[in-house]
């Protein structure tokens, strides 16, 4: 599979991954994917709180974070929150959906990956669709090296 040169792929994830072990295999995905799509990395600065924070202080990180997010969306975007309370999908089903909307719409694709938080209510409302990788949780650093191999999974297959 080949994405036209004007397609993007875009992952907005918010924090920055600092575990080397995440960071080689981050890596190692992304350079099987030279070549055969357009994949961006956008990090999103995560907002500090204090140990034991409040629902207020939770409120206005992800009020931050989301004015940040939406900042980074692309317009003639479809957009795919992975989210713990999303559908669960298939393997299948979720490289139906890429190829939907990278060759039937000409779209590009924007997933966005939210902190341990979560997202504000104002980046979901913009999801076209909520998706989740299973019912088990992942850590939202983590969660960036599995989408990025499925993604390399799903570009290479012959």
């Amino acid at each position: 599979m080949k994405v036209g040169i004007t397609l993007i792929i875009r992952i907005i994830a918010v924090g920055n991954i600092k575990e080397v072990y995440l960071i080689k295999g981050i890596k190692h995905y992304l350079a099987k994917l030279v070549g055969k799509i357009n994949l961006e990395i956008i990090e999103i600065g995560e907002e500090r709180l204090h140990r034991k924070p409040s629902e207020a202080d939770i409120a206005n990180a992800l009020s931050s974070e989301g004015s940040k997010i939406i900042n980074q969306l692309l317009p003639n975007s479809f957009i795919l929150v992975l989210d713990i309370a999303g559908k669960a999908i298939s393997k299948t089903v979720f490289t139906r959906i890429l190829k939907r909307e990278l060759y039937q719409n000409k779209r590009n694709i924007t997933f966005i990956i939210g902190s341990s938080h979560g997202l504000s209510r104002k980046v979901l409302s913009k999801a076209h669709q909520k998706i989740s990788f299973g019912k088990m949780t992942f850590p939202h650093q983590l969660m960036r090296l599995i989408l990025v191999e499925q993604l390399s999974s799903i570009f290479n297959q012959s």
